[in-house]
């Protein structure tokens, strides 16, 4: 979703702005972490509520500086 929401103001379930991410191998999930997801986008096959789904997806970290240079000019 693209924004994360807070306990007095709960993010906005758009279908068409939600990803249901599944991914190739658990991995270890810390709430609101900033990450990248990869995989098979595919549509109108996500979780309750989500217009897409990323199958086999694998999952890393993000560094907060990477997404403000990948969003900067974009």
């Amino acid at each position: 979703m693209p924004e994360a929401g807070h306990l007095l103001h709960p993010a906005h379930r758009e279908p068409d702005e939600m990803v249901d991410v599944r991914l190739a191998e658990p991995i270890p999930c810390n709430d609101r972490a900033l990450i990248w997801a990869e995989g098979f986008l595919k549509r109108g096959a996500g979780g309750p509520g989500a217009a897409y789904s990323l199958n086999r997806a694998h999952v890393s970290r993000a560094d907060e500086r990477a997404i403000s240079q990948w969003f900067a000019f974009r």
